[in-house]
């Protein structure tokens, strides 16, 4: 019998999905008849990724697109997609695209951090709880049905406005400090499933835990930051973290719009599919080698209070600004890459200037 076409390899399906555990990685999804495909790509941007997706798939229905990420320290088995829109029914068929990669559960959320569909790992032992989620799918696509019973048992409207504009304080929160994106949108989650579940009790609960993570006074925060105030130059090293993300996301942008000239310049050529895998493999390095280690320990000094350790951050930071100084100036394929004939960029130019002033400014 002939396996049913997923969208891609599954081995690299495998290895993008491993890749996406420091960094997230472009996604399209769809369904194709009774089944889910999903394309995932390390430079295209999500929309030309789906373009991608219905070319192979002309029949192709619910295309939506995003950011395939996996958090290894909250579950190294969950795959969690941040989509344009949701699709009712897609995260349990995606969850059958995925065997074979290792992963085995799929979150569905939107861009404001909503969950539209969590699937978990099927156990037979737990039949039970497999009709509990179909249970409480039933219960949500019921929502509009049963709100104003759940009004009358407690003030929901007031908690969701509540909530909703505590999703909007995370979203600015996640972009400054992205490792704590799984911890916030855990909590998120379970807010917003106490809100439906029409427990007044439970639900504030949550929101004020989802609240106090957000304000810095959740668990995982208090654990890792030490008492007192912050660093004096706090301010200083925050825009240095922000700066650092902005000019990488700015690099890895450019060097996608290169690949998509390329692509599309020799569309029909018959080496395409061939030119993509060889763009990537010799990009990827960059990227690889300019990581998040940076934005890490920058976040690192401007929560530190003690003097002695501040010192000894700011010296691991220097090191490695300079690291990626080095390997700015000794990489050929980045003049290369802003030579290219295709569209103009400045990746040398930028890096070089964002990390001059970032040594600048760390202290």
């Amino acid at each position: 019998m002939a396996e049913v076409d997923r969208g891609m390899d599954v081995g690299e399906m495998k290895r993008l999905l491993t890749k996406s555990k420091t960094e997230p990685v472009n996604v399209a999804v769809g369904q194709d008849g009774k089944n889910a495909v999903m394309m995932l790509h390390k430079m295209k941007q999500p929309k030309a990724v789906s373009k991608d997706l219905e070319g192979k798939f002309k029949d192709l229905k619910n295309a939506r697109w995003g950011t395939a990420f996996v958090d290894t320290e909250d579950d190294p088995k969950l795959v969690i997609l941040t989509l344009n829109r949701a699709a009712s029914g897609l995260g349990a068929k995606l969850k059958k695209t995925l065997k074979g990669t290792g992963f085995s559960k799929v979150r569905i959320q939107l861009e404001d951090g909503t969950v539209a569909e969590d699937v978990g790992e099927e156990d037979e032992e737990q039949e039970g709880a497999g009709q509990a989620n179909a249970q409480q799918q039933s219960e949500t696509q019921a929502e509009g049905e049963t709100q104003a019973e759940e009004t009358q048992q407690f003030d929901a409207a007031a908690l969701t406005e509540r909530f909703t504009a505590l999703l909007k304080q995370m979203i600015g929160v996640v972009k400054t400090a992205p490792e704590r994106q799984g911890e916030l949108k855990d909590l998120a989650s379970k807010a917003q499933t106490a809100i439906k579940s029409g427990q007044e009790s439970a639900a504030t609960q949550a929101i004020d835990a989802f609240e106090d993570a957000l304000q810095g006074a959740g668990t995982t925060q208090t654990e890792t930051t030490p008492p007192g105030p912050a660093a004096p130059n706090a301010a200083v090293l925050q825009k240095s973290r922000i700066a650092w993300v902005a000019a990488r996301k700015r690099v890895e942008d450019e060097i996608g719009k290169l690949q998509q000239a390329m692509t599309k310049h020799y569309d029909g050529e018959g080496f395409a599919a061939d030119l993509d895998k060889v763009f990537q493999a010799k990009v990827e390095p960059i990227l690889t080698s300019l990581d998040q280690s940076l934005a890490s320990k920058l976040d690192e000094v401007g929560k530190n209070t003690d003097p002695e350790q501040h010192k000894k951050l700011v010296g691991e930071a220097q090191k490695i600004i300079g690291k990626y100084e080095s390997f700015i100036a000794s990489d050929a394929l980045i003049p290369q890459l802003d030579q290219n004939p295709f569209v103009p960029l400045q990746i040398q130019k930028t890096l070089t200037a964002t990390l001059g002033a970032l040594k600048k400014s760390v202290r």
